[in-house]
């Protein structure tokens, strides 16, 4: 993580340096900071204005969405093309960081490997895709833990988020709750 004084995010290094204010509008994940000298009005306005309610701002968003849409059929069918070509999958928010390996290796060492078990939480609707299998596929390499991709396992919907935020809403969170309590691998590994 990272901040600025508009906002906090997750931290692309040197990119953060040379974006300074714009990474509060650059980055998919970022939390504003509320000045708390602002009256109650204010402080809704300025969070609207952010969440870019209003028609032009729906407008734009929508017409953003359909090029995502567009973009992602062409990134399905490319994926498809390319299934059989090996290349370097890239992760998302660049490479795993030290400070996590480090956490990781202590977890596993103070709690001994064989009694720790992670669970990858779905982060978007649908299947995961090749970044995060291969994040799934890297975690396990570095942990050398059990690790369960509950994303491929119990997907969820469209409906199962938030439409202004990317975290799943109540009914997503009930199915995430429901997929962990069924799964049979977690339920063995507690019983352990």
């Amino acid at each position: 993580m990272s901040k600025n004084k508009s906002c906090s995010f997750y931290s692309n290094g040197f990119l953060d340096n040379i974006l300074g204010p714009l990474t509060c509008k650059t980055y998919g994940i970022f939390w504003h900071h509320i000045d708390f000298q602002k009256s109650v009005k204010e402080i809704l306005d300025k969070a609207k204005y952010l969440q870019q309610y209003g028609v032009l701002a729906s407008f734009n968003k929508f017409l953003k969405e359909g090029k995502n849409l567009f973009t992602r059929k062409i990134t399905v069918k490319n994926d498809i093309e390319n299934e059989n070509k090996s290349e370097k999958v890239e992760l998302i928010f660049g490479e795993i960081p030290s400070y996590t390996k480090i956490a990781i290796s202590k977890i596993n060492s103070i709690y001994d490997k064989n009694n720790v078990l992670y669970v990858q939480l779905p982060q978007t609707f649908g299947k995961p895709n090749k970044s995060a299998l291969e994040f799934t596929k890297r975690l396990k390499a570095l942990s050398d833990s059990k690790i369960i991709n509950l994303w491929g396992s119990c997907p969820l919907e469209r409906s199962d988020f938030h439409i202004l935020d990317n975290h799943p809403n109540v009914k997503g969170y009930k199915k995430i709750k429901r997929c962990i309590s069924e799964n049979k691998e977690i339920n063995n590994f507690i019983k352990i």
